[in-house]
């Protein structure tokens, strides 16, 4: 289990939703919300840190802050593990998955920037999981 990144890439000739949250292709440590649906154009905006960020096509985009980072985000399997987890890093549940028992999972998200916003309508973190794998063998 570990913190991922979910925002996605401002992308050409693409369709945004009022809402979508999504950064620049070179990102600049920013996160932008489109706050008026439209269809890009093929050319990125310049994007600046102040309201009214970008337009490109008939899409608007407005800046929300400092992007958040999957670092400001610890797990840990205990409470107190949290003050010694180290920010973005996974934690692994192998051990802990035999029984069929549910695990607490604990987790201590940080801002840093201070700034106050959600990410409701379009996740910018998230924690992924892998799969697991049972091989079955004939002898």
């Amino acid at each position: 289990l570990k913190p991922v990144n979910l925002i996605k890439k401002w992308q050409p000739n693409k369709y945004y939703d009022y809402g979508n949250i999504i950064e620049p292709s070179t990102p600049n440590g920013y996160i932008y919300q489109c706050i008026g649906s439209g269809r890009t154009d093929s050319k990125e905006p310049r994007w600046w840190v102040d309201y009214i960020s970008g337009v490109s096509g008939s899409a608007w985009f407005k800046v929300l802050g400092e992007a958040f980072r999957h670092t400001d985000i610890k797990i840990s399997l205990t409470q107190a593990g949290l003050d010694s987890a180290v920010g973005g890093e996974g934690i692994g549940l192998g051990a802990q998955l035999q029984g069929g028992r549910a695990i607490p999972v604990y987790m201590r998200v940080s801002n840093t920037t201070g700034d106050i916003r959600n990410d409701f309508t379009d996740a910018c973190r998230g924690l992924a999981t892998n799969s697991t794998i049972t091989t079955t063998t004939n002898v």
